[in-house]
């Protein structure tokens, strides 16, 4: 049976994915991802950038329709996965398996526990591959990465040719 639901295990919020238009930065075979239906998000409360979001650690919290997978313009050298459409998962089942590889690839979405009909599609909103501008200067927390990703889109070059230095 092939394997229609990459399920990948995140610490970003669900306004971020909905922003960038997908979920990125993955390290996995492009050909094999653009072949499956569904993107699931799982809940990493424990990652390096902090979590993300309320979920409980492990439990599925977006779903998406796969619409791409391209170069991410946070990591040139992993992908990000577009969706075309979403729906929040409710309720929220803890369907992580405890794996260290952050993408999974399962069959169907009630593998993971999820009604597939009881879904809520919404069409995703224009992404901005920018930082917010409105913001008032310091109000706005980022990660490193995604100060990065910022700068590098602004000068027209890779985010691995940006380098920041924090000073206490």
């Amino acid at each position: 049976m092939a394997k229609n639901i990459l399920t990948v295990f995140t610490f970003r919020s669900i306004e971020r994915i909905l922003q960038e238009g997908g979920s990125q930065a993955w390290n996995l075979d492009p050909k094999n991802a653009i072949r499956c239906k569904y993107l699931v998000c799982c809940r990493n409360q424990f990652a390096e950038g902090g979590a993300g979001g309320p979920e409980e650690h492990g439990a599925a919290f977006l779903i998406g329709k796969i619409s791409g997978v391209e170069p991410a313009p946070e990591r040139p050298e992993r992908y990000i996965v577009r969706i075309s459409d979403y729906a929040l998962i409710n309720p929220q089942p803890v369907v992580w398996p405890g794996s260290r590889n952050p993408v999974w690839y399962v069959n169907e979405l009630s593998d993971l526990q999820i009604d597939e009909a009881s879904l809520d599609w919404q069409l995703m909103p224009e992404r901005s591959e920018a930082m917010p501008q409105e913001a008032e200067a310091g109000s706005v927390k980022l990660t490193i990465a995604e100060a990065k990703a910022g700068l590098a889109a602004t000068f027209g070059v890779s985010s691995e040719n940006i380098e920041i230095i924090v000073r206490g």
